[in-house]
């Protein structure tokens, strides 16, 4: 079953303080998808670029490395990609691919 998409359904509960009046399912929908997508960040920050072990600790190095993986996943959800450590590879391997990625100009897979 390797590279075949499986779906599921799945109940998920969240408590709040706001009336109905104040928090629309669909406001609510919003906010959680915001903070999922933040989450991803973090995760993708820690896992493929291991921010948390980063030696980067003094000044604004820390800061100016944040931003820097900021615009690399914003770089890459504009173009679409779906595998972030591939494409971090890719991008380490072909320094040109940077580049068109910067250009926003079309990928070429692999």
């Amino acid at each position: 079953m390797s590279g075949q998409w499986r779906t599921r359904c799945e109940a998920v509960l969240y408590l709040t303080s706001l009336t109905a009046e104040d928090a629309a399912p669909p406001d609510l929908l919003a906010h959680v998808r915001g903070h999922w997508r933040i989450e991803h960040a973090h995760w993708l920050r820690d896992v493929i670029w291991k921010e948390d072990k980063s030696l980067i600790r003094t000044g604004n190095a820390p800061q100016v490395w944040s931003a820097f993986a900021n615009l690399v996943i914003t770089l890459f959800r504009i173009h679409g990609v779906t595998s972030y450590t591939e494409e971090t590879r890719r991008c380490a391997q072909d320094p040109r691919r940077a580049l068109q990625i910067l250009n926003r100009t079309g990928l070429s897979p692999g």
